[in-house]
């Protein structure tokens, strides 16, 4: 077979994911106001919570997602495989999002308190929602596990429209019942339903595209499918824990150590200055099928050029977006939330977080080319610095806050 004609256009590829990142970025500045304006600074408080804590329980992925996406992609690997491999990696994720659903209803809600301060525990209204923040962030796990397949399988035209009419039922949907019941749980309750809603077409989408290309039989469990990629399942996961926790204990421990009010404010600056990585994402999205088509086909060359060219546009990107970010959105970010924060208050931190996240995005390509090629040593050997970072965020907020 000839796989260079074979492939999608990569226009196409970068056309739909800009569409779908798109509209996480248009979501984002069109709904952050709304939820603050329903829900109140300490309302939206608690859907800035479940955001952190998202992050953190996207740690029990334990590197299955971006394993499996690689790995249907794998061009050396039978249909039949692909379909096995598919069902024995769900079949262990649903006991993991299991595990941790179960944990989430049964663990004494004073658990949570890791996560609260104890002025905001003694509302009941924060206290009840915290065990919900955990089922609604499985339940996103779940879904994001057969978006990863959809994308890695290069259906991702197929997987962004997914993305997007998730989003907009979970995203712009969920108004109309936080208008008539302005409280967390109801967002909450929403974003679980909908969540599994969409797991299951994604998953329909996912078979459907592996049994495309020739007629398989029933999949079955082999364990041998994953044991046989455990060290680089292990190096996703320890990648993961690294990013989660510099993307994400900051704020848990901003809420935990400051209160639900101070954490939304840093948590709305956080989420303006991600959005340099999410500007590029279409173009890491895009060039990860790619780089692992390239790889498993042993066209060195091809790798190289792509590389380049991703690496080059990624930096141009960024270059163009984070100075004006720097100088301009602490403004720009008054005038999203209709005055809800100060410029004053968080122009102090906007700029290291800026300059945090334009970092973060110009190593979105190296990273791909590496978990392409199965070699992650150097991002391995960087999961050290979480013996500094967890310490050092702990003693940093409670000595000087969100700055």
């Amino acid at each position: 077979m000839n796989v260079a004609a074979s492939r999608p256009p990569v226009s196409r590829h970068l056309l739909a994911n800009a569409l779908g990142r798109g509209w996480t970025f248009l979501s984002i500045f069109i709904f952050v106001p709304m939820y603050v304006h329903l829900l109140g600074v300490d309302g939206f408080g608690i859907i800035a919570l479940f955001t952190a804590v998202s992050g953190i329980v996207a740690l029990l992925d334990l590197g299955f997602s971006p394993t499996l996406a690689r790995e249907l992609n794998h061009q050396r690997r039978s249909v039949q495989e692909k379909a096995d491999l598919l069902y024995t990696y769900e079949i262990a994720y649903a006991a993991f999002i299991g595990l941790l659903v179960l944990c989430a209803v049964l663990v004494p809600v004073d658990a949570f308190s890791l996560l609260l301060s104890s002025q905001d525990m003694a509302r009941p209204d924060i206290a009840d929602s915290v065990r919900l923040i955990f089922v609604a962030a499985a339940a996103q796990l779940y879904f994001f596990f057969y978006v990863a397949g959809l994308l890695g399988t290069e259906e991702q035209v197929t997987g962004n429209v997914v993305i997007v009419a998730a989003g907009i039922v979970r995203s712009a949907a969920v108004v109309l019942p936080l208008w008539l019941y302005p409280t967390p749980m109801v967002y909450l309750l929403w974003q679980i339903v909908f969540a599994v809603v969409f797991a299951g077409v994604a998953r329909f989408l996912l078979y459907s595209a592996v049994r495309r290309e020739a007629v398989v039989s029933k999949p079955t469990f082999r364990l041998r499918l994953v044991t046989q990629n455990l060290g680089f399942t292990g190096g996703m996961f320890l990648v993961s824990l690294t990013a989660a926790v510099n993307t994400q204990l900051d704020k848990l421990l901003v809420g935990r150590l400051i209160g639900i009010g101070a954490l939304a404010e840093y948590s709305v600056v956080s989420t303006f200055a991600q959005l340099l990585v999410f500007i590029v994402s279409p173009i890491t999205i895009a060039m990860l099928p790619r780089f692992v088509r390239s790889v498993t086909c042993n066209d060195v060359q091809e790798l190289q050029e792509l590389f380049s060219v991703a690496y080059k546009l990624v930096g141009a990107v960024v270059a163009a977006a984070v100075g004006s970010m720097i100088v301009f959105g602490p403004f720009l970010i008054n005038l999203w939330t209709v005055n809800k924060f100060s410029v004053d208050s968080i122009a102090a931190y906007s700029t290291p977080l800026v300059v945090g996240y334009a970092l973060l995005a110009l190593s979105t390509v190296p990273h791909c080319a590496a978990v392409a090629n199965k070699k992650l040593k150097g991002s391995m050997a960087m999961s050290a610095t979480l013996v500094l970072t967890i310490p050092s965020y702990w003693f940093l907020v409670g000595r000087f806050g969100s700055l």
